[in-house]
């Protein structure tokens, strides 16, 4: 789980800078400009739609695949652990980190 959660970590922090490059907006309900991975939780409902797609990768990997991860641990259960979760992390930070990269390069200061 440590080492799921330093993927985590990793994944965050990569928005994070998008956000604080001014590079992704955040999102108007967003009570900073960093990636609330609790906004579901949040009354009133909410458009998880109106995420930007690394967003809703980042979302994805802590709620779906570092969950399975954690399930598939405490049911001891590695192949599930595994299988769908760790290496459903590993991919969704791959992404991330191949957007930021994209993201980077095509991003016009100032705009």
């Amino acid at each position: 789980m440590k080492k799921a959660d330093h993927l985590l970590a990793e994944a965050i922090d990569i928005v994070a800078a998008l956000y604080k490059d001014h590079i992704i907006k955040k999102p108007d309900n967003y009570s900073f400009a960093y990636p609330d991975l609790l906004y579901f939780m949040q009354t009133g409902g909410g458009d998880t739609d109106k995420l930007s797609h690394i967003d809703q990768i980042l979302f994805q990997m802590y709620m779906k695949h570092r969950m399975r991860t954690y399930q598939g641990f405490f049911h001891v259960n590695p192949d599930y652990a595994y299988w769908y979760g760790w290496a459903m992390m590993t991919e969704d930070l791959g992404a991330i980190k191949e957007m930021d990269t994209t993201m980077r390069a095509i991003h016009k200061p100032g705009k």
